[in-house]
């Protein structure tokens, strides 16, 4: 979610599907994410959400909504820009003037995980652990749940094994968890 409902915020603007709908309707229509933006393009939707979409080819697109302005951007598999990432809220100038609030924190750790993916070398598993479980403002981890500002889990995806690791609330101490898609390989 990157907007209201979520907390004290006031209530979306638009009538339509809520996410989980549209995230079914998602995965049983689309097999890559160029279907996946046209179709969320047609979509009426209810929810202010970032959605982040990722197909065998390697494409990618995170597409944010919000009251109803929407933005997005695509990357195309092996393009030198191969990366999406999204933050609680809103991180796309067209959606933050629709929704400031956030976005200030939002933004820092937006350009933490850009500026440590755009360091050259090449970024081990640990490293990128380490850059989602330090504290705010150097890395990614914040506990400010009172305020509606805390992480509920960091997410790392495999698309090609089709599995992902999780870190509960972002707590090193919690662990990565692993999840996988059983046949999930079977079916290139």
């Amino acid at each position: 979610a990157c907007g209201p409902p979520v907390g004290v915020f006031q209530e979306a603007k638009t009538a339509g599907l809520r996410f989980w709908v549209a995230i079914r309707v998602l995965l049983e229509n689309c097999e890559t994410a160029v279907q996946a933006k046209k179709l969320l393009d047609e979509l009426p939707l209810s929810d202010n959400i970032s959605y982040l979409c990722m197909d065998k080819k390697d494409d990618m697109l995170i597409y944010q909504i919000v009251n109803g302005v929407r933005d997005y951007k695509f990357v195309q598999g092996g393009s030198q820009d191969f990366a999406v990432y999204a933050a609680n809220h809103p991180t796309f100038p067209k959606i933050i003037e629709e929704f400031p609030y956030g976005a200030y924190d939002s933004l820092v750790r937006y350009e933490n995980i850009k500026n440590y993916l755009s360091n050259q070398g090449k970024k081990s598993l640990a490293d990128i652990r380490t850059l989602f479980t330090k504290p705010y403002p150097e890395g990614l981890h914040c506990n400010y749940y009172g305020a509606y500002f805390g992480t509920t889990k960091s997410v790392v995806l495999y698309p090609k094994e089709g599995k992902l690791e999780i870190c509960w609330c972002g707590f090193e101490k919690n662990g990565w968890r692993s999840y996988e898609v059983q046949g999930y390989k079977d079916e290139e």
